[in-house]
């Protein structure tokens, strides 16, 4: 502890603290205002280099008062300046404990490992025999997604999934619609284990294979065509609405007289909800009016039988 006899010095406010400039005082201090900034060793300290240095705290008697002493190893003796100042807090600057907490949080998020992005948790899952077409559409959704390459799920996979399994497909087709080179589409398909077998891609033990037709994304003679998401097990797929999957059914049985494809379109206009109007507005500009009143007649014939068989 300091004393007032021990120690002189000059308080100072700066920037809300208290400062002490602290000089120490002994027998041979000068008055302020003294043109010398040093004081030298006496003659006999200066000529005994082998006496010991005693410091410690002093008093009105000088050097030797203080509690403690320590011994100094041998050297030649310096001027010691008389002004040397020892600044001093009035309290210690405390790290707030906002400081502390964003700092450990900070320390913590550089040790924590990065997390892999849903899509590449996704594309992880190993397609088996058993896969489902959903399942099949979705890793490639995902790893399509992965490697940053848009495409869409068209044609008879979007029927099976709108008609709910009514319509079998055995393969899927996916519209490209980014700038992609065949060996980044291959590397994005080898990443599930697929691979190219001319025009289209083979899994060793999935049983569907998939197809990335020439775009442009379009039914019939319609270019407007807007893509929709479609989730599979939490992940999005883009997708034809359930609408323009319909449309794209009536287009093959409108242009190719395919009953098949008739079918499909009825069960998806009886499971999902589709936009009749839409449909029939599109049909007219096909120049298929009478093959859309097929469509209608089927439609509800089947949700006849539907309602006859709920009952």
């Amino acid at each position: 502890m300091l004393t007032l006899t021990s120690f002189y010095g000059h308080m100072t406010n700066y920037d809300g603290r208290t400062i002490f400039t602290i000089r120490r005082q002994d027998a041979h201090t000068r008055p302020v205002g003294s043109q010398s900034a040093f004081r030298k060793l006496s003659k006999r300290a200066c000529q005994d280099t082998g006496r010991p240095l005693e410091r410690g705290s002093t008093g009105a008697q000088g050097i030797g008062r203080g509690r403690h002493r320590f011994r100094k190893a041998r050297g030649p003796d310096t001027s010691v300046p008389t002004q040397s100042s020892l600044l001093r807090l009035s309290r210690p600057a405390a790290v707030p404990a906002a400081s502390r907490r964003t700092r450990r949080s900070a320390e913590t998020e550089c040790r924590r490992p990065p997390e892999k992005t849903q899509a590449h948790r996704q594309a992880a899952v190993k397609l088996t025999k058993r896969s489902s077409l959903a399942q099949v559409a979705r890793s490639v959704a995902v790893a399509l997604s992965s490697a940053g390459i848009r495409a869409v799920l068209t044609g008879g996979a979007c029927a099976s999934l709108y008609s709910r399994g009514k319509y079998k497909s055995s393969d899927l087709d996916f519209i490209i619609q980014s700038a992609v080179s065949r060996a980044e589409l291959d590397a994005a398909m080898a990443a599930i284990d697929f691979r190219r077998a001319g025009n289209h891609y083979e899994h060793p033990v999935a049983t569907f294979f998939v197809e990335f037709p020439a775009g442009p994304l379009a039914i019939g003679e319609d270019l407007r065509v807007q893509p929709v998401v479609y989730k599979i097990r939490r992940f999005g797929v883009l997708a034809l609405s359930a609408t323009d999957s319909c449309r794209d059914r009536l287009a093959a049985f409108y242009h190719w007289n395919d009953r098949q494809a008739l079918t499909a379109a009825v069960a998806i206009a009886r499971l999902r909800p589709v936009s009749i109007d839409s449909i029939r507005k599109w049909s007219a500009k096909e120049g298929a009016l009478p093959s859309f009143d097929e469509f209608l007649a089927a439609l509800e014939l089947a949700r006849r039988r539907s309602r006859r068989k709920a009952h």
